[in-house]
């Protein structure tokens, strides 16, 4: 995923945008499946999730969703109305005037995803608000899923860890890797009120 990510890199400096990429400590290290298809859809979502998000961020984040593996593309980009998520897979469908000029020839790619991701036995969902941005979700099943041997963050293992962190995105994946290294979290508002260190 990471190196998916860094491809955009100089475009996401380009328009001062933020990428964060996430991916929780239960994802497997390896799965069976395509992994060149899984990139395309990836690397599409992404684009677009560049593309049209003019201030903000993007958050790739993949984690384990039960018996199936969980990728999500949020932005805060311009937004679909609801009457048009509806049709939003449909080959060749256009959206509608209000966002038209934005989103010409993004509804074949789509579909062209959805495509791949059903051939890969997944489905693949959105939710979005006009004028707040776009989530996309990807899951696929964990075929032959291979994990890695779990361990602690070296030095962190009942440890208590302080968190001070705007990101909300940030602030929930880190939640997860503290839990995960079995260290005692607690949050603070503001670098002033962090507890004085011996």
């Amino acid at each position: 995923m990471n190196h998916i990510t860094a491809n955009y890199l100089p475009l996401v400096v380009r328009k001062q945008l933020g990428l964060y990429c996430f991916i929780e400590p239960d994802v497997p290290v390896a799965l069976n499946g395509d992994p060149m298809r899984l990139q395309q859809v990836i690397s599409n979502l992404l684009s677009n999730a560049i593309k049209f998000t003019d201030t903000g961020c993007i958050v790739l984040h993949v984690r384990a969703d039960g018996d199936y593996l969980s990728i999500r593309v949020r932005d805060t980009g311009v937004g679909i109305p609801a009457k048009e998520v509806v049709r939003l897979f449909d080959p060749f469908f256009q959206v509608g005037t209000g966002v038209q000029r934005n989103f010409q020839g993004t509804g074949l790619g789509l579909a062209i995803c959805e495509k791949l991701i059903s051939m890969m036995d997944g489905d693949i969902s959105v939710d979005s608000e006009p004028g707040m941005g776009s989530q996309f979700t990807v899951r696929i099943p964990l075929y032959g899923a291979q994990y890695p041997q779990k361990k602690g963050v070296e030095g962190l293992s009942g440890k208590r860890c302080w968190l001070s962190v705007r990101n909300a995105s940030l602030c929930q994946f880190l939640e997860t890797s503290c839990s995960a290294a079995a260290s005692s979290l607690q949050h603070t508002k503001g670098r002033n009120r962090l507890p004085k260190m011996c």
